[in-house]
């Protein structure tokens, strides 16, 4: 699918904004998790609405419609407990991050194994992504006593993620012909 230049140009934006917050993060440790815990509030919470209305204004009718119906119902949910959450201990939250990471990085395998054995090229860097997600689990396990460690380990996460969304905005796409 062609990506428009607005498109493009808001995901460059978006990217860099990404990036500066991971930059931020690891200028201010002591601040950093609760920044870290309203950025995934808001997160969430937006990215279940839209997945919500986006499933009530189209993908309904759609096959497979009721998994985004899921995934909006699923990140709206884990949004709004983060939102009630702000009082517990650093701990659970940050294990609960972290498990999900560790779930993300399965995936990526995963998605990585399936688009190969469809002899596509571009598997190599979903199964980098799930290696480096997996590997970021067991050094967050590994120094789970010391929450600077975990916050650098998300910070790299968040700047990671920047990257790739200016990568995706500025790769050409595949125009795709329909005989």
């Amino acid at each position: 699918m062609e990506m428009g230049k607005a498109r493009r140009v808001f995901n460059v934006l978006t990217g860099l904004f990404v990036i500066l917050f991971g930059l931020f993060m690891f200028s201010g440790q002591d601040r950093a998790y609760k920044l870290m815990l309203f950025f995934l509030e808001v997160a969430m919470i937006i990215r279940g609405v839209r997945l919500l209305v986006y499933y009530y204004s189209m993908a309904r009718h759609m096959v497979g419609g009721k998994i985004i119906l899921y995934e909006g119902i699923f990140c709206l949910d884990v949004g709004l407990l983060f939102v009630n959450i702000d009082d517990l201990p650093w701990m659970y939250v940050m294990m609960y991050l972290v498990i999900g990471l560790a779930i993300s990085g399965v995936v990526d395998l995963l998605r990585a194994n399936e688009i190969r054995l469809l002899e596509s090229g571009h598997w190599k860097y979903q199964a980098f992504t799930g290696i480096v997600k997996i590997m970021a689990t067991i050094v967050s396990f590994a120094s789970f006593k010391y929450p600077f460690i975990l916050v650098n380990v998300y910070s790299f996460g968040v700047i990671h993620s920047g990257v790739a969304k200016i990568v995706s905005a500025v790769r050409p796409g595949a125009i795709v012909y329909i005989e």
